[in-house]
């Protein structure tokens, strides 16, 4: 070999001699994504570039489903509460509820009290007479009515009884017929109109007065419906008595008459439970004195 070849050229003997390589070209399916490598990279570090770049791409997909599973969530939750609110509202409409009968003692009443004046307790004392006045006006007269029309109907049975005594078989049969007429009629009321007239009324106004709150047991439909229920049944001949109503229905006027409407708009004294308890068992105390006095 000749020797020139195997030596340096003067000047450069310390200087390495730089070997440039041919640039790798891009993989087809590389340069089909458009993750071709720039001037200078290699094929190692391309495909780091593509792999990093999908395994973004799949973590921020998976994090917008992620979003999307819970803003689903959420909903599904938020739409079950505003069901159950609303479903709530409505049932507490119709909830039986306790009273509280108890006074009421913070620094505001004692406050109050401190201010009531001797005037206005006067004043106060005089509304709650013409309460209590008001429901004894209006029990008598409601038991008056409830007798007369029991007897008014009987009296009226008997007639027609009288009227077939000289044939019996007859006699019975119209005696047997109006006492069903005026069963059924007297159980069609609470079957069909008003499922709180049922019974005598002596344990709703118990109950009343021992603080449990009585949904549609005190209003003016079922104080007519117990009326007329008691009515029928009473003519009918059967072993009841109108005591029971009758007690109710003190009861029931007690309550319409100390009823928030009545009290603050046209007695113009303060509703509270206590007021209410007290002339309700005033009224139920007319309805004993009608019944038996």
């Amino acid at each position: 070999m000749d020797s020139a070849l195997l030596q340096p050229e003067s000047g450069n003997a310390h200087q390495k001699q730089e070997v440039r390589l041919p640039l790798a070209a891009p993989r087809a399916d590389e340069a089909s994504n458009g993750d071709s490598p720039s001037t200078g990279s290699t094929p190692g570090s391309s495909r780091n570039w593509a792999t990093l770049r999908q395994s973004v791409k799949k973590a921020a997909d998976e994090q917008r489903e992620e979003r999307a599973r819970w803003r689903d969530t959420m909903s599904l939750a938020l739409g079950e509460v505003r069901e159950q609110l609303h479903s709530h509202v409505q049932m507490t409409q119709f909830v039986w509820e306790s009273i509280n009968f108890g006074n009421i003692d913070n620094e505001v009443t004692r406050a109050d009290l401190r201010h009531d004046s001797e005037q206005r307790s006067a004043r106060k004392k005089r509304q709650v007479v013409l309460i209590i006045m008001a429901v004894g006006l209006s029990v008598g007269p409601l038991t008056v009515a409830l007798l007369k029309a029991i007897e008014v109907i009987h009296d009226f049975k008997t007639q027609l009884f009288m009227q077939h005594a000289e044939r019996p078989w007859l006699a019975w049969l119209v005696l047997t017929c109006s006492n069903c007429l005026l069963f059924a009629a007297s159980i069609a009321v609470p079957l069909g109109w008003c499922a709180a007239a049922a019974g005598s009324g002596i344990p709703e106004v118990k109950a009343f007065l021992n603080g449990l709150q009585q949904p549609d047991h005190f209003h003016t439909k079922a104080l007519i419906a117990k009326a007329l229920s008691a009515c029928f049944a009473c003519s009918t001949g059967l072993p009841v008595g109108p005591e029971g109503p009758i007690i109710y229905i003190g009861g029931s006027v007690g309550h319409t008459l100390s009823s928030k409407r009545v009290s603050e708009r046209l007695a113009g004294q303060p509703f509270t439970n206590q007021l209410r308890r007290s002339i309700t068992t005033l009224g139920v105390s007319a309805g004993v004195s009608a019944a038996f006095g």
